[in-house]
């Protein structure tokens, strides 16, 4: 009786090595096989906005995505390449990509940078609301620089996410008055700062004030967020 256990223990370990050694081969044929691993989600803050849209400087902040080898690791570098697919999602997100990447030889994984641009500020997030932009990276199979198969179906697209979230957590409400979007972004193009780096003296009231009778005058009253959007924004004496 303990024999015939014995045999069948080693028929299923057999079995189990038999399955690994199948599962690897499968991906490791003439063409080297890559795909993604994660998804990345990046949000932009009140000064990435200030220096993107407001002062004239980079629009665009790196991040990185994660390529995996499926397989065996590689003799020597190997070439691919990306491209992006939009996603039905709260605005488009832009990226702009280094291709060529190169894999190297002897690691299962490579962390790739990419570029994000700063959304815009119709894609603002507020503090109860949060406006998520969404798109693909997927492997460019078209490209003369892509020298990998596919991997798993599952993994072929690396998903996006980007927000916009410029609420300062030191908002002076005494001060400032309520917190909305539209007040924060009016403060920013006026002072060209941050909320931290404002001073908060009667000189700046004053002076946000006129801005804003300036706007209103062009272009109509500003409102608050969620709750509050059908009340116009004020500031304290």
């Amino acid at each position: 009786m303990k024999a015939k256990y014995v045999s069948i223990f080693f028929a299923l370990a057999f079995a189990s090595v038999s399955c690994k050694v199948n599962d690897i081969g499968l991906y490791s044929d003439e063409n080297p096989r890559i795909e993604f691993a994660g998804l990345v989600t990046y949000t932009f803050s009140d000064d990435e906005y200030l220096n993107a849209h407001i002062l004239g400087g980079e629009e665009y902040s790196e991040v990185k995505f994660t390529a995996r080898l499926i397989g065996y690791f590689l003799e020597a570098p190997r070439t691919f390449a990306v491209t992006s697919e939009p996603i039905a999602s709260a605005f488009n997100p832009v990226f702009r990509f280094d291709n060529p990447y190169t894999f190297p030889a002897e690691q299962s994984e490579y962390a790739a940078a990419f570029r994000v641009r700063c959304p815009e500020r119709e894609d603002v997030s507020t503090r109860e609301t949060t406006n998520t932009g969404q798109a693909y990276i997927v492997y460019d199979n078209s490209s003369a620089y892509q020298q990998f198969g596919e991997g798993r179906v599952e993994n072929l697209a690396c998903r996006v996410d980007v927000v916009l979230q410029i609420y300062p957590t030191d908002w002076n409400s005494a001060f400032w008055g309520s917190y909305s979007t539209s007040k924060y972004l009016l403060m920013m193009e006026t002072f060209e700062a941050v909320h931290g780096d404002i001073q908060q003296t009667a000189g700046n009231k004053t002076r946000i004030r006129e801005a804003y009778a300036a706007y209103k005058s062009a272009n109509g009253p500003l409102y608050g967020d969620d709750g509050a959007s059908e009340t116009e924004i004020s500031f304290p004496d």
